[in-house]
C-alpha cells in the first residue's frame, strides 16, 4: 500500500501479491494534469501498465479529478462508486464535474459499479476489500457523510480507508462494532469535522497517515 504525495488531494495505490493494482481516489485541489502525471509517474516507476480497479470515495474534486487522464493513459478494469456519486441531489457543489467523469469513464469502455455497506470485493485468494459504509440509500448531508469506507485485509493485517467521511455517515460508522485497524487513513485529511480521537478510538490504529 502507498499513498501518492498529490498536495491536498488522496491516491492511494493497493499492489496484491498476485500482481493486481487497485487505486482508492485518484485526485487533488489543483490541475488535474498534474495530479494525473504524479499518479502515472509513480505507477510507471513500479512497473504498472493496467490498473485493475479504481474505487472513487465519493464526488470531491480532489478525489477523482486525475481519473480521466489515467483512463488515457492505463487499460483500467472497473471503477466502483458509491450509489450517491452522481446524485446531483447528494452534491454539495457544480455536478458538472461528476458528470463529465461519468462520461470519460462510459467513453473509455470501462464498467462503472455501485458499492454500497456489506458489498465485498475478493481479490484473488488472499485479499478481501469490505465496504462498511455508505448505505444503499446514502444518508442525508454532504457527499462527504456518503463517502465509501473500505477496509482491506491480507495477512492478518487490516487498512482502513474513509474518504472524507464526516457528519451524520461518521455517526453511522462509529456506532457499529469497533473495527480494529493496522493502518487508518485520517477522514477527511485530518479535518476536526471527521472527530480525530473519536475516529481513532473506534479504529484504534498503529499508524495514522494524513493524505
Amino acid at each position: 500500500c502507498s499513498f501518492v504525495a498529490v498536495g491536498h488531494g488522496t491516491c492511494v495505490v493497493l499492489e496484491t501479491p498476485d500482481g493486481r493494482t487497485l487505486l482508492y481516489d485518484a485526485g487533488m485541489l489543483g490541475p488535474p494534469d498534474y495530479a494525473t502525471q504524479t499518479i502515472a509517474g509513480y505507477l510507471w516507476d513500479r512497473g504498472i501498465l493496467r490498473i485493475d480497479a479504481i474505487i472513487l470515495s465519493h464526488a470531491d474534486i480532489d478525489h477523482y479529478n486525475a481519473v480521466p487522464g489515467l483512463l488515457d493513459r492505463f487499460r483500467v478494469g472497473t471503477v466502483y462508486v458509491s450509489p450517491l456519486m452522481f446524485d446531483e441531489f447528494g452534491a454539495t457543489g457544480p455536478t458538472r464535474g461528476p458528470e463529465m467523469l461519468r462520461r470519460a469513464i462510459v467513453d473509455a469502455g470501462v464498467p462503472l459499479r455501485e458499492v454500497w455497506s456489506g458489498d465485498r470485493l475478493r481479490v484473488g485468494e488472499a485479499v478481501k476489500i469490505d465496504v462498511h459504509h455508505p448505505p444503499r440509500g446514502g444518508v442525508i448531508g454532504r457527499d462527504n457523510a456518503n463517502s465509501i469506507v473500505a477496509s482491506i485485509e491480507y495477512a492478518g493485517r487490516r487498512l482502513l480507508l474513509p474518504g472524507d467521511l464526516e457528519t451524520p455517515g461518521l455517526d453511522d460508522v462509529l456506532a457499529e462494532l469497533p473495527l480494529d485497524c493496522d493502518v487508518v487513513m485520517a477522514p477527511h485529511h485530518g479535518s476536526r469535522l471527521s472527530d480525530p480521537p473519536g475516529f481513532a478510538a473506534w479504529s484504534t490504529p498503529e499508524w495514522v497517515v494524513l493524505s
